[in-house]
C-alpha cells in the first residue's frame, strides 16, 4: 500500500519522528516504510499520474494530509484518504469524505484497517439500489454526523473508536427499513446480511446492532463503540433533528405501539449509555449532550 504525502514539510517531519525507530526505513530519496507499509512522496502535479499508474498493478494508492480542505479535494477526485486531524477536530458538515482519520504519526501503523470500509461514494449507491426514500436518507445523514461527532469526542478522550466506521454504519443503518416493512424481525438483519456478503462485517454489525431490543441481549455492553454509538444516536434523532432520548421515546411509542413493551424494557438501558457517555465527555447531563450536538451542528 502507498502513500502518498501532502508536502515536503510533512515528510520531512515523518523523517525526523521515526528516525530513531528500528521499524523505519528509508526507500529512496522520496519515500520509506513504517511496520511494512510503504510511503511515498510526489511532486503535485505528478499524484494524478501517479494514481493511474499504481491502478494498473492493483496497487492502492492512499491521499494523507494534514489540511482537511485537501484531503476532501482528493476524496472527490477518487482517492482512498486519510485525514491527519492532529488538532482533534470535529467537523460540522454532514458528510466526511475521508476514510480514516489519525491524531498521530504513531498511527498510521492502524492506517489499512481504516481503509476497511465503504467509501462515501459506494453507500450511496446502495442507497439507490435498496431505493432509501428521501426522509430516511435525512434521518440517517444526521445519525452518522451525530455518530460521528461523538466517536471524535469520544477519540480524543482516549477510547478507542473509528469515527469514519461509525458514520458510514450511521448512513447505511436503515438501508433495509423500506425493504423489510411488514417483515416482523427482518429490519436491520436484511441489510447486515447484505453487507456481510460485500465483505463489510463491522458495518454488517452495526446495522443488526441497531434495534432497540439490541440493548436487552447479555453482551450489549461489549460491543464496539461504533456500534454501541450508532445505536444510541439513532435513538435521539427524531426525523432529522436531534431531541432527547425522552422525546424521541414517546414518538417512537406512538409510531409503533406494538413494540411498546419492548421499548420500556430497553428504555433503562439507554439512559445508562447515555450516561456513561456523559461520563467518558465529562458532560454534566443528557440535555447538555443534546446541546453540544445542536452546536456542534451549525458551527
Amino acid at each position: 500500500m502507498d502513500f502518498t504525502l501532502s508536502s515536503h514539510r510533512l515528510f520531512e517531519d515523518l523523517v525526523s519522528y521515526f528516525s530513531q525507530g528500528d521499524s523505519f526505513q528509508v526507500s529512496g530519496d522520496q519515500g520509506f516504510k513504517v511496520e511494512g507499509l510503504q510511503f511515498s512522496l510526489q511532486d503535485e502535479g505528478d499524484w494524478e499520474g501517479v494514481r493511474t499508474e499504481k491502478k494498473k498493478d492493483q496497487t492502492t494508492i492512499v491521499y494523507l494530509d494534514e489540511r482537511c480542505e485537501v484531503v476532501k479535494e482528493y476524496a472527490r477526485k477518487g482517492w482512498r484518504t486519510i485525514w491527519l486531524n492532529s488538532e482533534k477536530k470535529v467537523l460540522s458538515d454532514p458528510m466526511p469524505l475521508h476514510d480514516g482519520e489519525i491524531r498521530a504519526f504513531d498511527d498510521l501503523s492502524a492506517a489499512p484497517s481504516l481503509l476497511q470500509k465503504p467509501s462515501l461514494k459506494q453507500c450511496f449507491e446502495w442507497w439507490d439500489v435498496w431505493e432509501v426514500p428521501d426522509n430516511i436518507r435525512r434521518h440517517s445523514t444526521v445519525v452518522a454526523w451525530g455518530a460521528y461527532a461523538l466517536a471524535v469526542m469520544m477519540l480524543n478522550r482516549g477510547v478507542a473508536v473509528d469515527p469514519i466506521l461509525a458514520h458510514r454504519g450511521g448512513l447505511l443503518h436503515d438501508i433495509d427499513k423500506i425493504a423489510t416493512l411488514g417483515e416482523n424481525g427482518r429490519h436491520g438483519e436484511m441489510g447486515a446480511d447484505f453487507l456481510l456478503e460485500k465483505g463489510y462485517p463491522h458495518i454488517a454489525a452495526i446495522v443488526r446492532g441497531h434495534i432497540m431490543h439490541r440493548i436487552l441481549e447479555p453482551n450489549a455492553d461489549d460491543r464496539p463503540w461504533e456500534e454501541k454509538l450508532v445505536f444510541f444516536v439513532d435513538k435521539l434523532v427524531e426525523g432529522d433533528e436531534f431531541v432527547t432520548f425522552g422525546k424521541r421515546f414517546e414518538a417512537l411509542k406512538t409510531r409503533y405501539p406494538s413494540y411498546r413493551a419492548t421499548m420500556e424494557r430497553a428504555e433503562s438501558g439507554i439512559w445508562n449509555l447515555s450516561d456513561q457517555i456523559c461520563s467518558i465527555l465529562f458532560i454534566s447531563d443528557h440535555q447538555k449532550l443534546i446541546d453540544i450536538l445542536h452546536k456542534l451542528q451549525d458551527n
